[in-house]
């Protein structure tokens, strides 16, 4: 439990949401990081898709909704292509630190204007 969050009141282990997530049909992988968004930890989600699958955020989040309790669904789901790894004698290690700093950046950034 040491990568444990601390969700409305639980701790949470994040394998749980991930492992979740990765049933989806179109999900090759999922990592799942804690930020704080308006001074509540949330949990924000970046997944790896299968070739050719085509994924909605909202539609991510509408199953989960259905599967977890409210405090697990990812407050956004980000697509990427890969995740920041760190190669050791251990094998690969996902470096959820810089996930997490990814998360911090797209959250800061301005929302587009609808129709520009």
């Amino acid at each position: 439990m040491g990568d444990a969050i601390r969700l409305g009141g639980f701790l949470v282990n994040p394998v749980e949401i991930e492992a979740v997530l990765k049933r989806f049909d179109g999900v090759a992988d999922a990592q799942v990081v804690a930020v704080d968004m308006g001074g509540q930890t949330r949990v924000v989600a970046f997944l790896i898709l299968t070739n050719h699958a085509q994924l909605d955020e909202a539609d991510v989040i509408a199953q989960m909704r259905a599967q977890v309790a409210p405090f697990k669904v990812p407050a956004r789901i980000w697509f990427v292509d890969a995740y920041p790894i760190t190669l050791s004698s251990n094998g690969v290690k996902t470096q959820r630190n810089k996930l997490r700093d990814l998360a911090l950046a797209r959250l800061a950034e301005p929302v587009a204007a609808a129709g520009a």
